[in-house]
């Protein structure tokens, strides 16, 4: 008996339109690059995973729009009754885009403070010193407040496995509040509530960032 079957399933493409691509870490890393490379090499692998933030948010909307279209033409019989294969097939992809989303923001707040510490030497001896600290209490405070609220969703997607084991686990759940996608993760003792809109912080914090490293740089 053959227990994996294939089906083809139409996955709408995102507009780039509607894709929020930040710039600039190039031109910072060209900065960078005759004093220190690997703070530009930080600059650019920054500026790609913040980037790869905005991709991951916009095709968790579109996934989950294109579920609760097949969810409202289709909607399952009953409580415990099983989804479509194209609704599960959503509802999955869903699940795997929210991880990477997670994964690339905490590479982001991985590479942001690896950048101000090595950036750091350049700021002891700028002729600003005030402007400079001024600078770097705005990128710390945005980052922490943009990276915060998901420290707990990422470290439970990570050991999921455990999570399961431990009766941690009951599924996902999708919706939208105040017209942002929030999803739940959990069951037992813990429930995690990620909503998509605490994603829209991060480019506020990598602008910060970035200003702070070309100040830090400028002669």
């Amino acid at each position: 008996m053959a227990f994996v079957s294939r089906r083809q399933v139409k996955v709408p493409a995102v507009p780039a339109s509607e894709v929020d691509q930040c710039q600039g870490g190039s031109q910072v890393a060209a900065r960078l690059a005759s004093t220190d490379v690997d703070a530009a090499s930080l600059a650019l692998l920054l500026e790609n995973y913040i980037n790869a933030t905005s991709i991951q948010y916009a095709r968790i909307e579109h996934a989950e729009y294109t579920l609760q279209d097949l969810l409202d033409r289709d909607p399952p019989r009953g409580d415990d009754a099983p989804m479509s294969f194209e609704q599960e097939f959503f509802f999955g992809l869903i699940f795997l885009d929210l991880h990477y989303l997670l994964i690339c923001a905490d590479k982001v707040r991985k590479l942001a403070g690896e950048l101000l510490k090595r950036t750091a030497p350049l700021a002891q001896s700028h002729r600003h010193p005030d402007q400079v600290r001024s600078a770097r209490r705005i990128a710390e405070a945005r980052l922490r407040t943009a990276v915060s609220p998901l420290g707990k969703a990422r470290n439970y997607m990570e050991h999921i496995e455990k999570e399961i084991s431990s009766g941690n686990y009951s599924g996902m759940k999708g919706g939208r509040e105040g017209g942002q996608v929030m999803l739940t993760l959990g069951g037992g003792t813990k429930e995690i509530q990620i909503k998509l809109g605490a994603f829209e912080g991060f480019g506020s914090a990598y602008q910060a960032v970035l200003e702070y490293v070309d100040l830090v740089a400028s002669p």
